[in-house]
């Protein structure tokens, strides 16, 4: 975004977010931790930050990591609770407006009632835990950066799989729709098919496509 090109309209986004963050009505259980500038703000009764001046998220995200787990804090299990949220969240990233909680559902509003492309839904259920596990593996490996010595666990626990000899991610565990559901396939030319989804999965426009309505 342009917008967040200019260094002062970031500045000035974040520390409106820091504001509405430390307004916001917080579970007395919970601990918020919100960075402002060199400051980490404290919200709750855990155990406070020091002040931070990294500057890079990338770097950032491995001293909140850290003290995380200094703290207790557990890597997330993707069959748990939290893994329900994450389904919510990106939800919202694809229809902010849908009340549905479960990703698949939302897929399948989006696609039947919405009349979304295959192309623009979210991905499902189990493609987003596979997603999942690559982050928690990749976090779990952050969260050991001040060791000088530490054991990865294997990549193949994580959504990761080994081909020729080199790590490949695991997208999915069960079969894409698109390559059983070939009639799903859907193109929306408004002249003659050339190029379209349809042509390149070489099948048949179906009632779906809206070249079928061209007079």
């Amino acid at each position: 975004m342009d917008f967040l090109r200019d260094p002062t309209n970031k500045e000035e986004l974040f520390s409106f977010l820091t504001v509405k963050i430390r307004e916001s009505n917080w579970p007395p259980a919970k601990t918020i931790y919100v960075t402002s500038g060199e400051t980490v703000e404290t919200i709750g009764a855990g155990t406070r930050m020091q002040n931070c001046n990294h500057e890079e998220a990338d770097t950032r995200i491995v001293v909140h990591a850290m003290h995380a787990v200094e703290q207790g804090a557990k890597l997330l299990d993707v069959a748990d609770e939290h893994f329900k949220k994450l389904e919510s969240l990106t939800v919202i990233l694809y229809d902010r407006t849908s009340p549905l909680s479960s990703i698949n559902e939302a897929r399948r509003e989006l696609f039947c009632q919405k009349n979304r492309t295959m192309d623009k839904l979210p991905p499902t259920s189990d493609a987003l835990q596979q997603h999942v596990r690559r982050a928690v593996y990749q976090a779990g490996i952050w969260t050991t950066s001040r060791q000088t010595q530490y054991v990865v666990p294997s990549p193949q626990d994580f959504a990761w799989t080994k081909v020729s000899g080199s790590w490949v991610p695991v997208w999915m565990t069960v079969v894409g729709v698109s390559r059983e559901c070939r009639e799903l396939i859907k193109c929306c030319c408004k002249r003659e098919c050339s190029v379209c989804k349809c042509v390149k999965a070489n099948v048949e426009c179906s009632p779906l496509c809206k070249c079928k309505y061209i007079k």
